[in-house]
């Protein structure tokens, strides 16, 4: 196979031999890619090769690992700053887990683009956006419940998959694998207007976020398997540095 300037994104690299790169892609009409950039490392190519940047790249060859041929920047590069690295790759780390290579993709694409974009914008309008945090886990939820979408996964927030009814705002309800939202007694995972908000992309509220972020979890956690993200781990001891830190300057 032979493709010539391919709109994709970089997703992760690896050292490869002395001189070269595998680098992983998430192409618009190919999915993902992987490919071997020969002699990048000491190359003009090895400044493109970057997690979150968007390039025109040709490949060639057969089977799962292609070669790299031409590449170049596809659009003005948008940095991620600071903690929002941190969900930047784990938006990355998603896809190499459960993107299938070689596969149709859908609107996951313009998803990705899109979260990328929102991640890399949060620094430079922190006076709109007051909350960054907020901001930045309304981009994350956005993302993985597109992302379930299109890899056929995708949940009916606002149905009961018992009554086949349209979940209650007053209610609370469970995911059950296997069948959905269940409506349960028990003050349990989501209620019932959190589930609107996440079906109606409307999550404005904390607990809304809370909530869909908890329930999203627990519909991703089936398909990602026992193995944690080592992004969730690079998360959970940034905060505990941040923590610590901060309690030391307070002494």
């Amino acid at each position: 196979m032979r493709v010539q300037l391919q709109h994709a994104y970089i997703l992760h690299r690896r050292v490869y031999r002395d001189t070269s790169l595998i680098v992983e892609l998430l192409s618009r009409d190919f999915g993902r890619i992987s490919a071997v950039a020969r002699g990048a490392r000491r190359s003009r190519n090895n400044a493109l090769l970057q997690p979150f940047q968007p390039v025109l790249c040709s490949w060639f060859g057969r089977g799962e690992l292609y070669t790299l041929g031409n590449i170049e920047p596809a659009d003005v590069y948008q940095k991620i700053n600071g903690q929002h690295v941190l969900s930047g790759l784990y938006l990355n780390e998603l896809l190499m887990r459960l993107l299938p290579k070689e596969e149709p993709i859908g609107k996951l694409y313009d998803y990705y683009a899109e979260a990328v974009s929102g991640l890399a914008q949060l620094a430079v309008n922190d006076v709109e956006c007051r909350n960054s945090d907020f901001c930045e886990q309304q981009i994350l939820r956005r993302f993985e419940k597109g992302l379930l979408e299109q890899l056929g996964y995708g949940v009916d927030f606002s149905l009961d998959s018992e009554t086949n009814k349209q979940v209650c705002t007053t209610d609370q309800y469970i995911f059950v694998s296997g069948k959905g939202l269940i409506q349960t007694s028990v003050n349990s995972v989501i209620s019932g207007a959190s589930l609107l908000a996440l079906a109606n992309d409307q999550l404005d509220s904390e607990q809304s976020l809370r909530e869909a972020k908890r329930l999203l979890r627990t519909i991703l956690d089936q398909y990602l398997g026992s193995r944690p993200l080592q992004s969730r781990e690079l998360r959970y001891r940034y905060a505990r540095q941040k923590k610590s830190l901060s309690i030391n300057i307070k002494r």
